[in-house]
């Protein structure tokens, strides 16, 4: 199929955080045999002028009688309008009007919750009303919007076809050998939300009774709640590694652990997020211990991935027992089952039934 696809992201440089996701389903749709004309660029000022005029050409293109099978679109996250002028909204309605299926990927919906996510200023302010309004433009103009967990449409107009689209699996292969300790992995953010907290709390608890480890893995300037944890202590456990990688580096760390935990508190917001990391912890095939936040929860638990915990220490640290005490290989079976139907290549298979008309 011939398919344009349309990011707001620069392509040619090295990819890593919310490059992610466009670069390896762009890597899908080439492997899957399609022709892409891809629409890319970032949205500093410098690229400004450059992004306008590649609009402005397919626009041309698109009016001279060229068709596309498809259009599928990666956003950002947040407000769009305020990084591109008028010009992009005009290169999707004429793609509507040209009748060429057109979906775009919404990635989420946190300027909703405001208690999660303040709004400080008179701008914030501004922001999120503008949101609303370009949600509400994008589901009039899209034939789908694609989303990360269905359950996020509960906060979003019912006007729109929606189809969950959430990461892809990579095939990793790795040391299959388990610890002589076990071990867990932690990789990501460290907060409130996250339940950082009561992470470490519950693996100090499960030390009492067991010796497990923990590897974090986290940004240097994310140590407020580890360091309140440490203070507590005369000196750090030597169950816990703190360790600042990322990208490829996250490899050694994932080859060194039994086990991925995640933490965060439940909420409402949390009750529908997909975190990225969950099926990168997928990917590479570690049993999972989560709390009972909704939608993740549900796949962890429906597909035979791991343990779903209570955000509570006690029941935490009881959860760590069990997962550590088991021997995994019926963890591994069903991980290895999943990863397979849920890879990027799968993703793209979702996206062309899901546009094609």
């Amino acid at each position: 199929m011939k398919i344009l696809y349309v990011t707001y992201i620069d392509m040619d440089k090295p990819f890593s955080g919310s490059a992610v996701r466009p670069k390896k389903l762009l890597d899908a749709f080439l492997s899957s045999g399609h022709d892409v004309e891809l629409l890319s660029g970032s949205f500093t000022k410098s690229e400004h002028s450059k992004r306008k005029k590649d609009v402005e050409t397919i626009i041309k293109r698109i009016n001279a009688g060229e068709r596309f099978d498809l259009c599928y679109i990666e956003s950002i996250s947040g407000l769009l309008y305020k990084f591109y002028n008028k010009y992009e909204y005009d290169l999707w309605n004429t793609i509507r009007k040209a009748n060429i299926p057109i979906g775009l990927f919404y990635r989420d919906i946190y300027w909703k919750f405001t208690d999660l996510f303040p709004v400080e200023s008179i701008r914030d302010h501004i922001t999120n009303f503008l949101c609303k309004i370009e949600l509400n433009k994008i589901c009039k103009i899209m034939d789908v919007v694609f989303v990360p967990s269905i359950e996020m449409t509960e906060y979003m107009p019912q006007t729109a076809k929606y189809v969950a689209l959430p990461p892809g699996c990579e095939d990793y292969k790795l040391n299959d050998v388990k610890s002589e300790v076990p071990t867990f992995i932690y990789v990501g953010g460290t907060n409130y939300n996250y339940g950082t907290d009561l992470m470490l709390e519950a693996f100090a608890l499960a030390n009492t009774r067991k010796k497990i480890k923990l590897n974090l893995i986290c940004r240097k300037t994310e140590s407020e709640i580890i360091n309140k944890f440490l203070s507590k202590h005369d000196e750090k456990p030597d169950w816990l590694n703190i360790i600042h990688a990322s990208g490829k580096e996250l490899q050694k760390y994932y080859s060194d652990s039994d086990y991925a935990v995640y933490s965060a508190r439940r909420s409402e917001y949390y009750d529908f997020a997909i975190p990225v990391k969950l099926f990168e912890y997928i990917s590479f095939e570690k049993p999972i211990l989560c709390t009972d936040c909704k939608t993740l929860s549900k796949i962890v638990s429906q597909n035979g991935l791991g343990e779903v915990i209570e955000c509570e220490i006690e029941n935490f640290a009881a959860g760590i027992l069990k997962i550590a005490d088991s021997d995994a290989r019926e963890y591994k079976k069903n991980l290895k089952n999943f990863k397979k139907l849920n890879s990027w290549d799968e993703r793209i298979k979702l996206i062309v039934n899901s546009l094609k008309k």
